[in-house]
């Protein structure tokens, strides 16, 4: 086994990559636009100010 590697059973999910390629191709397919990482940033501040986080 190499420094770092995980062992994945079987029946164990998949790799976090994996499912957000998925999550990708599912968009994509369904003709909506993929967000900018100017939007995403708006909408991670929209999401902090809407749950009273406060910027450190």
């Amino acid at each position: 086994m190499v420094k770092g590697q995980m062992i994945q059973d079987e029946g164990s999910k998949p790799s976090l990559g994996k499912r957000l390629r998925a999550i990708r191709a599912k968009i994509v397919e369904s003709g909506e636009g993929l967000m900018t990482i100017e939007e995403i940033e708006q909408e991670i501040a929209e999401q902090r100010d809407r749950l009273g986080f406060v910027d450190e």
